[in-house]
């Protein structure tokens, strides 16, 4: 390979197993291997497909239970990885719901999400060989979900200790134009206003912007955080009207100028279009010791079927979601369709005012949250959401008894919503 001194074992060169090393498509930087069913950087000069499906001769780079080495030395990027790992988003939570909130968890919780790096994906290659190939070092998307660390934002903004329950904050990612930004704080102020909440202030979010890929900062938003207290609202009916009022102000406005990441009395999401290992450095609160939590969900992003986007990083407002919807026309049609007929007392003849609950400019988890929380403000428990939007594949699992209630409520909900399907 020209610029580079590699050397390549014999097994792997072009040619060496003919039907395994059939090229299908190129896109982003990776070749698809159709035989095999695998993902493979491409070089600048010389395409390389790590498959041995047929020729094993060289055990030498072969790794026993298919588990990476990192001590050790690989001369070409080793399939252990990929026919191992099977790239996919990483997500997983922590929570110690028995101690105070902490600072240690939320450093426990960003290592955690560092270490997920590698179920992730970056704009122009995979991260061992960005350098190597000349890639964007640009993650395709990272973040933590939490709890609101009400008293490191106490030193910014003036909020109520005695009334916190009735107080909120969103995460709002605006355009960069001045102009803009001030004419869509406005529209954001009179919507909330509109629902009987008062505007405490905002806090700019403080970032640094070295640690970005260069598509990553080209796209880079202006985050603030804006904080509001009700007059007599707490809990649920809350939520339901800081609902009303973000749809109100969110709906058609473009997300690549206006995106509202959180907003809510209970929960706050840090994300970006990065790579977990920049996450802890981008956002400079993470280094605040009194951002104190007692529970975090994280997410690392590897994008298949939207191009990465900071408003498409996830965790979103509730869920962090691996994997692919291949339902997703169906569901985003139905849901669109059925729109019209729905109603419940939580918003009576206002209904409409948040409907349709799908957005088009998202991604597949992305609408899969939005009618999660649409759920949510009728109602529903954050399980049962998901059991009626994702059921299991309850039909062949011999645990169920086909009598019982766990397998009436999947039959009963397969006759009303569709699944929400994929890997």
């Amino acid at each position: 390979v020209a610029g580079h001194d590699l050397k390549f074992p014999s097994a792997f060169h072009a040619g060496a197993d003919r039907n395994a090393m059939k090229v299908t498509g190129a896109q982003d930087g990776r070749l698809f291997n159709q035989s095999a069913g695998i993902m493979a950087v491409t070089l600048p000069v010389a395409a390389v497909l790590l498959s041995s499906k047929k020729n094993k001769t060289h055990n030498r780079h072969r790794v026993v239970s298919g588990v990476y080495d990192p001590n050790r030395r690989y001369e070409v990027y080793p399939e252990e990885r990929v026919i191992g790992e099977k790239d996919a988003c990483g997500v997983g939570m922590m929570a110690n719901m028995t101690k105070p909130p902490n600072h240690e968890l939320l450093q426990a919780i960003l290592r955690a999400c560092s270490c997920m790096e590698h179920r992730g994906a970056c704009s122009s290659g995979m991260d061992q060989t960005i350098q190597m190939c000349g890639g964007d070092d640009s993650g395709d998307g990272a973040g933590i979900l939490t709890q609101i660390p009400w008293e490191l934002f106490s030193e910014d903004v003036q909020i109520p200790a005695e009334d916190r329950a009735q107080c909120a904050v969103g995460m709002v990612f605006f355009s960069k134009d001045a102009t803009l930004r001030t004419q869509l704080k406005s529209r954001l102020e009179e919507k909330l206003e509109g629902e009987g909440f008062r505007v405490l202030g905002y806090r700019i979010c403080q970032t640094d912007s070295s640690v970005l890929g260069r598509n990553s900062a080209a796209s880079e938003p202006w985050i603030e955080q804006i904080f509001v207290e009700h007059p007599s609202l707490q809990g649920d009916k809350l939520e339901s009207k800081l609902y009303l009022a973000r749809r109100k102000a969110e709906i058609g406005q473009n997300m690549d100028d206006f995106y509202i990441a959180s907003f809510s009395s209970r929960t706050i999401t840090y994300k970006g279009m990065l790579k977990s290992s920049a996450l802890i450095a981008y956002y400079k609160d993470f280094a605040n010791p009194l951002f104190k939590i007692q529970f975090g969900l994280w997410h690392r992003r590897f994008s298949t079927n939207t191009m990465p986007k900071w408003p498409l990083a996830q965790p979103f407002r509730f869920i962090g979601h691996n994997g692919e919807i291949n339902t997703i026309q169906g569901n985003y049609n139905w849901a669109t369709a059925r729109s019209a007929t729905f109603e419940h007392p939580n918003f009576g003849h206002r209904m409409q005012e948040v409907l349709p609950p799908m957005q088009p400019g998202t991604s597949d988890s992305g609408n899969l949250d939005n009618y999660v929380e649409l759920m949510l403000r009728c109602n529903r428990e954050l399980p049962e959401a998901l059991m009626v939007t994702v059921p299991e594949a309850y039909h062949t699992d011999k645990r169920l008894d086909e009598e019982g209630d766990i397998y009436n409520f999947y039959k009963y909900w397969g006759s009303v919503q569709e699944p929400w399907d994929g890997p």
